[in-house]
């Protein structure tokens, strides 16, 4: 569980950044640990307020504030998410372990591994910002038991270990690093398992862009040429990319969260209301927000080694000449000129709603990247993993199906679903679903 929309839990670092509270050294920071919150939601009238109040009586004052908004529902209780939450419980899945080293620095790496396990073909799965495997669970429900998944935890998020963190000149969370950490976790992945062959890439927002470094770097390339030569296809959702050129303000904003900023924001029910609010407004569908996402969004923030891990993945994700405001265009462009080296077929989908990435993203990588095709997903914003996971799954399985014949679109070319897939997919999907949930009992 987790919230792949950047501004989804930056809204509510903004706030609290904002509320007059003083940050502390990080040597003082603490790791704070999930504590149960009372809910509630700013109104309109007290937002106008608190423009001439700062610090406890701000935060008091909201405190004060009556609830505006219903608690989220579990997903198991959204209609159109039941069924998937249901069949990914009945997913066989193990998870295991990798130890990894980047300059000295070890961190095990989990991977869940979903699915039927004599399958020669796996997709490995690599989640975004503020995420754990589990953003992959819908998906790897749609596909079935018939497909086989590694689903990773990146360094610092889910079950893996964070490989250091706020060490002076520390360049652990680069995304080059993060790559090299991934294709180590694949070369054991495969040594331990030959009867895989063939590996489809997926990587949706940052996990995207940690794919895309996999298979272009150079160095990488070298280090690791026989394990990335299985790999046959790449599949990516919103990838994040080189072509942002400032930070937001909320990139500012979650980068100053501490431990005494966010533990004042559960005290006083400012980080549970904000939370609530900003992953309704992740959704064209709000009906699709979950409880499990508010749940995913509160540990990440609470959890120290989690927050710290996240905000150094924000920080190292792009190269900068100064940060957030200039942005290392030789270093990019470098980076952009290694594309060509990816010669294996990409599916490049995006949600026409996105507001966190642009969809302007998308076409730019399309023309990019030697064999490459786009499909827009109408009313979707970025979670396109949480809120059209039928339509992702059925993607990935035509792709994966057509990987080897004239069926794959050609190269460049850019196809707009019709509004209406998801639900089409899901009133044919059902039955064979609720028959697999049957089966397991």
């Amino acid at each position: 569980m987790r919230i792949q929309h950047l501004s989804t839990i930056l809204a509510a670092g903004c706030l609290l950044t904002n509320t007059g509270c003083k940050s502390t050294p990080a040597s003082n920071q603490r790791a704070a640990q999930p504590t149960a919150y009372t809910e509630v939601g700013p109104t309109t009238q007290k937002k106008a307020r608190l423009t001439e109040t700062k610090g406890a009586e701000c935060l008091l004052t909201l405190k004060a504030t009556p609830p505006a908004l219903p608690e989220l529902p579990s997903e198991m209780d959204i209609p159109k998410l039941r069924r998937l939450a249901d069949a990914w419980f009945s997913l066989p899945r193990t998870t295991n372990f990798v130890t990894t080293w980047q300059n000295g620095v070890p961190a095990r790496v989990a991977i869940c591994e979903v699915g039927n396990a004599t399958n020669s073909r796996v997709l490995v799965c690599i989640h975004g910002f503020f995420g754990t495997h589990r953003d992959w669970r819908y998906i790897a429900a749609a596909l079935g038991r018939g497909y086989r998944l590694w689903l990773i935890d990146l360094p610092g998020s889910g079950a893996s270990d964070p490989p250091g963190l706020h060490t002076p000149g520390h360049e652990a969370f680069h995304p080059t690093a993060m790559a090299d950490r991934v294709c180590q976790v694949l070369e054991s992945q495969l040594a331990v398992h030959p009867e895989v062959s063939r590996l489809v890439l997926c990587g949706t927002s940052y996990g995207g862009m940690l794919a895309l470094r996999m298979l272009s770097d150079e160095g990488l390339r070298q280090r690791y040429g026989p394990t990335l030569t299985a790999v046959e296809g790449l599949v990516l959702f919103a990838p994040a990319d080189v072509v942002i050129t400032q930070a937001t303000e909320t990139w500012n904003s979650v980068l100053t969260l501490n431990g005494v900023k966010v533990w004042l924001g559960g005290t006083t029910g400012i980080l549970p209301s904000m939370l609530r609010n900003s992953i309704r407004s992740g959704f064209c569908d709000p009906s699709l927000a979950s409880g499990e996402l508010l749940n995913q969004g509160q540990f990440v923030l609470q959890n120290g080694d989690c927050r710290r891990s996240t905000q150094d993945l924000l920080r190292y994700a792009l190269p900068w000449r100064v940060w957030g405001k200039r942005p290392d265009w030789s270093a990019r462009h470098a980076i952009e000129a290694n594309y060509q080296n990816i010669r294996i077929p990409c599916l490049i989908v995006w949600g026409d709603c996105d507001e966190t990435l642009s969809i302007a993203m998308g076409y730019k990588l399309k023309d990019q990247l030697p064999d490459a095709r786009l499909v827009v997903v109408p009313e979707a914003m970025h979670l396109l993993a949480l809120e059209k996971p039928r339509t992702c799954a059925a993607l990935l399985r035509e792709f994966v199906t057509h990987l080897k014949d004239p069926g794959l679109s050609a190269a460049h070319s850019v196809q707009t679903l019709d509004p209406g897939i998801e639900e089409a997919i899901r009133a044919l999907s059902e039955g064979v679903e609720k028959s697999n949930a049957v089966a397991d009992d």
